[in-house]
């Protein structure tokens, strides 16, 4: 990429990740109001720049490799609450664990050992514990919606193999 001005920069990274017209952004990186006609004309000549228009592809490839990368970051995130041990589960580990007669020390480490991914809430009541979890339905469907899967409607065999196929890349590539 060739050397440009900084406003010219300014106006490729605002053209970028913006979705208002050229003419505004270009208003926008001469630090001024939008004027209209002249704006867009002036916006207009300059993406036909070649370097400039190198600058917007390039910009906007990196605002999608971060959408990829923190799309996946979520999916990582997602899945690994979903498989974690649901609230019951720990309940009756950590019920288990208060009535066991051990050390501070031993009760400590132990409770250090759980995984409480799964758990969205825990706190002490009058009467216990309480330990609420995740709800595994609207958390299976902001799952599928992240890996690309139209849950409007009914999923059909192809967007299960959709599903399948773009979820094994992700994780695959996250080894």
């Amino acid at each position: 990429m060739k050397k440009i001005n900084k406003r010219d920069e300014r106006f490729a990274r605002l053209v970028a990740e913006s979705a208002t017209a050229p003419g505004f952004c270009y208003a926008t990186s001469r630090e001024r109001e939008y004027k209209g006609f002249n704006d867009d004309y002036q916006a207009e000549k300059l993406l036909e720049d070649s370097d400039i228009a190198q600058a917007v592809n390039t910009y906007r490839g990196h605002i999608l490799s971060r959408d990829v990368l923190s799309r996946q970051e979520a999916l990582v995130k997602l899945t690994a609450i979903f498989r974690a041990p649901s609230a019951a589960e720990i309940f009756k580990q950590l019920d288990t664990l208060n009535n066991s007669r051990v050390d501070i020390e031993v009760m400590q480490s132990r409770w250090n050992t759980l995984d409480l991914t799964g758990v969205k809430r825990m706190k002490r009541t009058k009467n216990g514990l309480e330990v609420v979890g995740y709800d595994l339905d609207t958390l299976a469907a902001r799952i599928m919606h992240l890996a690309g899967v139209d849950i409007s409607k009914p999923i059909t065999e192809e967007g299960k193999r959709t599903a399948r196929r773009l979820l094994s890349d992700i994780f695959g590539s996250m080894k």
